[in-house]
């Protein structure tokens, strides 16, 4: 990632480096540093582009924010959500992430910070559509071949 991109959302979201790196889970500092040595790391990266989606999710398709964030109170934790749904071990999710092993099991008790929270919803939800768009497809598919007897057989 570029720094100007860091610039340019910065400036379009009327954020400052403070307030850009509260909301992704980084020190402004942390954001200003990349910025002035020119090198994004990976996982900043991610959390930036994660936080766009987010923002681009709550303007566009509020209704699904509810999908997203887990409330730890009424279900099982977002960690343990996304392993089973996607066959993963804790050490494969951390691997995928790359996080420690004893990040995920810390995630996992709920210390969970907002931007990990975020990535994981967005994993479930994501996969969620993926099988919608699959059954949809097919839906489509079944009504052209209903439709094509149908209509073949009225010739």
């Amino acid at each position: 990632m570029e720094t100007n991109l860091i610039k340019r959302i910065c400036k379009e979201l009327g954020l400052n480096y403070g307030e850009l790196g509260e909301s992704i889970g980084y020190s402004g500092a942390a954001i200003k540093k990349a910025v002035q040595t020119n090198k994004v790391s990976d996982p900043m990266q991610k959390a930036i582009e994660l936080y766009v989606q987010l923002l681009s999710i709550k303007e566009n398709k509020p209704e699904l924010i509810g999908l997203i964030f887990v409330n730890e109170e009424h279900c099982e934790s977002i960690v343990n959500r996304v392993c089973i749904e996607f066959g993963f071990s804790q050490k494969k999710l951390a691997d995928m992430l790359d996080v420690s092993e004893p990040t995920i099991a810390k995630w996992n008790k709920g210390e969970i910070p907002k931007m990990a929270n975020l990535a994981l919803g967005l994993l479930l939800e994501n996969k969620k559509l993926k099988e919608d768009l699959e059954e949809f497809t097919l839906l489509k598919k079944t009504l052209k071949k209903v439709g094509s007897l149908f209509f073949s057989s009225e010739n």
